[in-house]
């Protein structure tokens, strides 16, 4: 899911599909500004192809279990003036996500919160596509190898 789909649909209508298509908990949380990093939870993906950090505008999803999440807020910058103590607590990302990717029956379900195509979006959406394992290797000659079925729509206005 991405493209326009986040902001033309209800928020409720988004959390209840997921839950009742995907077995999925993920329900929009917002919809802002942040600095994010890639999750290096993320197992599921060649995270090395991604976008390693930017400032995204997108929906963000709540209720992302940390292995779901492709990118993750990056944790806040240092600040000289703060109180020593808040600086040494250690810092955990919340559980939400403008990119997202997690198993579901016999295959995976994505969600890109953005908005716009960019480079961020498309490089996910590649590796979505082409992950790991995702393909089966035949030789040529061999017959037809057991399908796959994979669906991917995407929308884009200009």
């Amino acid at each position: 899911y991405c493209g326009s789909f986040s902001c033309n649909s209800l928020y409720q209508d988004i959390g209840t599909m997921f839950k009742t298509a995907w077995g999925l908990q993920w329900s929009p949380c917002a919809y802002t500004n942040m600095d994010v990093t890639v999750n290096p939870r993320m197992t599921r993906l060649d995270i090395n192809s991604l976008v390693q950090s930017y400032r995204s505008k997108a929906t963000y999803l709540g209720n992302v279990v940390p292995a779901a999440a492709v990118y993750v807020e990056s944790p806040p910058t240092v600040d000289e003036d703060s109180e020593e103590e808040e600086q040494t607590r250690p810092w955990t990302a919340p559980n939400r996500s403008t990119i997202t990717f997690a198993p579901s029956g016999m295959g995976h379900v994505g969600y890109v919160g953005h908005l716009s195509v960019d480079e961020v979006v498309r490089k996910a959406v590649i590796a979505m596509c082409f992950r790991r394992n995702s393909r089966t290797l035949v030789p040529p000659g061999a017959g037809v190898p057991p399908t796959r079925v994979s669906l991917l729509a995407l929308r884009y206005v200009h």
